[in-house]
């Protein structure tokens, strides 16, 4: 039985394996520096961390945080 929507899977599962490498690279090469200047005094990269949502929603509420991920994933799932 094929996958519905080949295109959507793919993107899907190319985006999860970028965030996931990208994630591992700023960890591994960030953590240290703290901030790399990629052109001095205007765009810099910089480790940090946020333990909510976006725009801090959910802050310190990690385990509500991934359980409404759970669940509005699924529904999504469903409803593509």
């Amino acid at each position: 039985m094929p996958l519905p929507n080949p295109p959507f899977w793919i993107t899907a599962i190319a985006a999860l394996i970028a965030d996931q490498v990208t994630k591992y690279l700023a960890i591994a090469y960030l953590r240290e520096a703290q901030s790399i200047p990629l052109w001095d005094g205007v765009l810099h990269l910089t480790y940090a961390t946020n333990d909510g949502a976006a725009f801090s929603f959910f802050t310190g509420q990690v385990d509500l945080l991934k359980w409404v991920s759970f669940w509005v994933s699924g529904i999504l799932i469903l409803l593509g």
